[in-house]
């Protein structure tokens, strides 16, 4: 085991002395929710390596934002530039969050009245230039585009029941378009085909202490 201890330190020392930090971005994410990590991905945007990253802000009213940061190597180091595409999800909370596809986000909102599981594609939206991600940085959610805005086509909505208010759980498949959505406190998970089929309901079952 102490052998396996040093090895595991002289690892780390060798890893952090031939890692150099390119960047530092912070983002501004004010939302009780976002206890959830926000989601990040490398993908290539115009021909440029970018971290793409999913956050949630409530602020003014919620709104689901995907930071992405083009990364450009040069011969002093890496250049940044930075791009973000935002949308306003009114009065209801932003739950929990995930990225469902190349183009889509997952998010599930909620709110005392209702909660929903929605799919949001961003394919039409073109990344803004953005100075920074910090609050001041971030347009108000009200001036942002709304779901209704965006259309049927682009904002799939699916309502969820009502034990669904505090969701612990997203789970997306995008290769069979489904899509899932667990509640621990009612021991409840709900499934959607994305395309358009009905929810299928399960319900766990407590062990039978008797039986035991």
């Amino acid at each position: 085991t102490s052998s396996l201890a040093r090895i595991a330190a002289s690892m780390d020392t060798a890893i952090s002395a031939a890692i150099t930090p390119c960047a530092w971005v912070p983002i501004f994410a004010d939302a009780p929710e976002q206890r959830i990590q926000p989601a990040a991905r490398w993908g290539r945007i115009q021909d440029h390596t970018t971290l793409q990253v999913l956050w949630t802000t409530s602020t003014g009213g919620s709104a689901v934002h995907v930071a992405s940061i083009a990364l450009t190597p040069q011969q002093t180091g890496v250049s940044t530039e930075l791009g973000r595409v935002s949308v306003g999800v009114g009065e209801l909370g932003v739950k929990l969050q995930q990225w469902y596809d190349e183009d889509t986000v997952a998010v599930v909102l909620g709110s005392a009245d209702a909660t929903a599981a929605v799919l949001i594609d961003l394919s039409e939206q073109q990344p803004q230039p953005a100075a920074s991600f910090l609050a001041d940085g971030l347009p108000p959610a009200s001036s942002l585009p709304s779901l209704a805005a965006l259309g049927e086509e682009a904002a799939r909505v699916h309502a969820l029941p009502a034990w669904y208010a505090k969701p612990s759980a997203l789970r997306v498949m995008a290769s069979r378009g489904m899509l899932s959505v667990y509640s621990s406190t009612a021991s409840r998970l709900i499934s959607f085909d994305v395309d358009g089929g009905d929810g299928d309901e399960e319900e766990e079952e407590e062990e039978d202490d008797d039986a035991l």
